[in-house]
């Protein structure tokens, strides 16, 4: 309890703050002293402070710091700081005494009462009540304080200066209990209201104005939660007069004139006027708000502070060459996060980096109307999508957008020097893509598909822009791509195709492989690798057995396996086969089609070893698993196995096994059989499509006629289990043994075939005549492509050659080696029951496979009892292609 004239006065400490003023007041109304009536007028009762306080929210919002900074002083005015009224700087001083009733008398609270008096009747109790006054209250005594007559405005700045500093810092009044300490803060809080009326004064200089900065600041850059009495709205009141004069402090910012204040003062001033900024709930200083948006009086003064923050921050950056013991690094950076967060200062203004964003921007909007006048046509693109493919580059790549004239030239170009200068070009266009960089290739996808369609459309154009070459050759120009660039554009189109990732809406079945579907990025992809791949088309690979639907619905359940337990594994297929029937060039022929990479193994890379065998690949020996495990870290692929009796021999417990194998024989043969399942346990997830071919059993030793449509044949395949391990055929590893290649071509399978490679040279020129397809392909269906092609490099050895369609067919009849339709079949079976009876009984021993079909026809005109004296008593005991036709040849000449 507290006397005043007599009349007792409960304290803040003792009950809550609105039921102690209500009581306070209504006993002070009692008391009537004269001062007291004076002090105390009706605006200060109950009811006026509980308005007061139902209105803070609006008041915050109505009179924050949205209208502060660089402005007019009656627009420079606090939501949380409190009111100045008329009420009396002696109430002011008793309420405050009383606060710190029963504390020793400090220094502190010397200059406190020093502070209230030197303001006086400017400074009331109502800047010490604890609610706000409304706005027009706050406007009128802020403004009669920096208007009015103070015999000393200087003195008053520094006794109100040092009593804030005083309490701010001050342990004792820290200490307190917490409504003595609430008490302090309200008094604080009035002081620095109290300071923006004075320091707008026109008799307060800018010196005292930079005293009262120097201290607010070093206040301020202390940690948050030193000062324990200095509460957010004090914190708000003294950034806004920091920021408010935050030009003088530093005086000039002119590149001549030394600053008078150090960095870490400079750097303290920006970090205060930083986090004003960063308050995006309001915009304090009309940083972010357009110029138009600014109230018509103050928009001068917003202009003057974005100005001024440029000018400074090109000040601090060049200081150094100036003053470099002045200079500070942090203190520009300071200001750059300022403008960073003031959207309505132009970047170009300050930053160099925006100025050259901006020249880029123009630069390249100069290369996308370039771009419109040959892209157009190249790609057939609509311009729209021309241009978000051209923005879709330009945000990942500044390099390729200032390329794009590299790929012009080469569209452009129809002329070049020699091959090396047209692959240079070509080199440097696909450095530019990136396409076959991990980290770019991953950009591409449905999410930036117009610059995926840019990429593949000017490509599929490019391969097949007719060029000439050193000034004779003529061509499409995917004839003249290097061998390095071809695979570099291969590689880059089989990643796209299979990347179901970033193209999850592209359907990767059947009639996508057949007919790529151009709308899709992948099927741009797809259709530039039949381009430049020999895949099923009409100049690649003929397909006249008709495998293209088998082999590939086979190939897609590798693929896109379900992954599931019960699938049932896509096998592989063998392709068996007489020498130069294009069984090879058939795997090549899917790879391509499917956009798959190819790795292949051939009898002359492997071989056989104690350990399991050795393959020789890309110049050192590796195990048949680490090839295996090679293939697969490589996949999608296809493996294509060439000659696999040679190394899936049959074993001693295999079916049809006719000799015994060497111990090197059957370890090699297990390897592969072991690596061969381990890529099928995998229940497809190793998405390898598997490709054998073999020579064997040769075409005598089957009855072709009953080879059917799928290429399969009982009999045949008895056969082949004399050649290739059983084991390697049962399903889930090879399913599909393929005998078509054995098969005579009939007249429309040969007119097809003879249109495919004499079409292009009659078009060309090189074949002239009248030509007969019909009568061409009656004769070109009893020879084998390796045949055919061998006869077009005889007669056609040079790019100018000629040759007339008589001279084609006189020499195609010349060739040897050729499909026999006239095989005698009854004395073919007759020859081979004579061997394989010998070899039986033991009295001969077969030293290789046979062609019984060859055998056949070199015993034509001998009589049985001659064919059987050759093959028992002419031939050795080891039996051989040629020691058998040796024989028969003998017994002619005896004859």
């Amino acid at each position: 309890m507290k006397r005043i004239n007599g009349v007792e006065i409960k304290t803040l400490s003792c009950l809550p703050r609105t039921q102690v003023q209500q009581e306070n007041l209504d006993t002070l109304d009692r008391a009537g002293g004269p001062q007291l009536e004076k002090s105390i007028d009706k605006e200060t009762d109950f009811s006026y402070l509980r308005q007061r306080l139902e209105a803070v929210q609006k008041v915050k919002s109505d009179l924050g710091i949205e209208a502060q900074a660089a402005m007019p002083i009656d627009f420079g005015l606090s939501a949380a700081l409190l009111a100045v009224g008329a009420a009396g700087y002696e109430a002011a001083k008793r309420l405050y005494n009383g606060w710190v009733r029963n504390s020793q008398k400090s220094d502190i609270d010397s200059s406190v009462t020093q502070a209230i008096e030197s303001l006086g009747d400017y400074f009331s109790d109502k800047l010490l009540a604890p609610v706000l006054p409304t706005k027009e209250v706050v406007r009128s005594a802020v403004e009669k304080i920096s208007t009015g007559e103070i015999s000393d405005a200087l003195d008053t700045v520094d006794k109100v200066k040092t009593a804030i500093v005083k309490l701010v810092t001050s342990e004792q009044h820290s200490n307190l209990e917490q409504d003595s300490q609430n008490n302090s803060k309200r008094t604080i809080r009035g002081f620095t209201l109290a300071l923006e009326g004075l320091c707008s004064r026109a008799d307060v200089s800018s010196e005292k104005v930079v005293e009262v900065c120097d201290a607010y600041i070093n206040l301020l850059k202390e940690p948050s939660g030193k000062y324990t009495l200095l509460d957010d709205s004090a914190k708000e009141s003294m950034r806004l007069l920091l920021v408010r004069n935050w030009k003088a402090p530093v005086k000039d910012y002119k590149v001549d004139v030394k600053l008078e204040r150090t960095k870490e003062y400079r750097l303290g001033l920006y970090q205060v006027m930083k986090a004003t900024v960063a308050d995006t709930s309001r915009d304090f200083l009309y940083l972010r708000t357009p110029i138009s948006q600014v109230p018509a009086n103050l928009q001068e003064k917003a202009k003057e502070l974005r100005e001024a923050l440029v000018e400074a921050y090109g000040y601090e950056v060049d200081l150094h060459k100036v003053d470099i013991g002045n200079y500070s690094e942090s203190v520009a950076e300071e200001i750059k996060k300022i403008l960073e967060l003031s959207p309505e200062i132009s970047q170009s203004k300050w930053s160099q980096k925006a100025r050259d964003q901006e020249k880029i921007a123009q630069e390249n909007q100069l290369r996308l109307t370039t771009l419109r006048t040959w892209a157009v046509p190249a790609t057939y693109m609509p311009e729209a999508d021309l241009q978000t493919s051209f923005e879709q580059m330009s945000l990942q790549n500044q390099e390729l957008v200032e390329g794009l004239d590299k790929f012009k030239d080469l569209y452009l170009t129809n002329d070049f020097v020699n091959e090396d200068k047209l692959n240079q070009q070509l080199t440097r266009v696909l450095d530019l893509t990136g396409l076959d960089s991990k980290v770019n290739n991953a950009n591409l996808s449905e999410k930036n598909s117009e610059k995926g369609h840019f990429f593949f459309r000017y490509f599929n154009h490019l391969a097949e822009k007719k060029i000439t070459v050193e000034g004779t050759k003529k061509g499409p120009l995917k004839n003249y791509i290097s061998a390095t660039n071809r695979d570099r554009i291969l590689r880059t189109c089989q990643t796209v195709v299979h990347n179901k990732a970033d193209f999850p809406s592209t359907a990767r079945d059947y009639s996508f492989y057949t007919k790529p579907l151009i709308e899709a990025v992948p099927g741009q992809a797809l259709l530039l690798h039949h381009k430049l791949t020999k895949c099923f088309k009409s100049d690649g690979y003929i397909d006249v057995h008709g495998l293209k639907p088998l082999v590939i619905e086979n190939a897609l359940q590798n693929l896109s396996p379900s992954g599931s337990e019960t699938e049932k594994i896509a096998g592989g297929f063998v392709l068996s086969g007489p020498a130069g029937t294009g069984k090879s060039s058939f795997a090549d022929a899917v790879s391509g089609q499917m956009a798959l990479p190819v790795f292949k193994l051939n009898a002359g890379t492997v071989k056989a070893g104690t350990i399991g065998g050795i393959i020789t690949y890309e110049s050192r020996g590796i195990t048949v698993g680490e090839f295996f495990d090679i293939v697969k870290a490589n996949s999608p692929c296809v493996l294509l196995l060439d000659d696999v009796d040679k190394y899936l021999i049959p074993r001693k417990a295999d079916a049809g096994c006719v000799r015994e194998p060497s111990a090197e024989e059957t370890e090699l043969t297990t390897s592969f059989l072991e690596s061969i399942q381990q890529l099928r346990d995998q229940r497809g997830a190793s998405r390898v499509v598997l490709i054998a071919t073999t020579n064997l059993p040769h075409s005598s030793s089957i009855n072709i006629a009953l080879i059917d449509g799928k290429g399969e044949c009982e009999g045949a395949q008895i056969e082949l289990f004399k050649h290739v391990s059983s084991t390697a055929l049962r399903p889930g590893r090879f399913d599909h043994p393929v005998f078509s290649f054995h098969r005579l071509y009939n007249a429309d399978q040969g007119k097809e075939f003879a249109v495919a490679f004499f079409k292009p040279l009659e078009d060309s020129g090189r074949l002239t005549g009248t030509i007969d397809y019909d009568e061409l392909g009656n004769i070109a269906k009893d020879y084998t492509p390796a045949t055919l092609e061998n006869a077009i490099a005889t007669l056609l050895p040079k790019p100018e050659s000629r040759v007339t369609v008589q001279q084609l067919i006189d020499t195609l009849k010349k060739q040897t080696d050729r499909f026999f339709a006239s095989v005698d079949f009854e004395l073919l079976r007759k020859i081979q029951g004579r061997v394989e009876t010998l070899v039986d009984n033991g009295d001969k021993k077969l030293g290789e496979s046979l062609d019984f079909n060859e055998f056949t026809l070199a015993a034509k005109g001998l009589t049985i009892k001659q064919i059987k004296t050759a093959i028992e008593d002419l031939a050795p005991f080891e039996l051989t292609q040629e020691n058998i036709l040796a024989a028969f040849e003998k017994v002619r000449s005896e004859v």
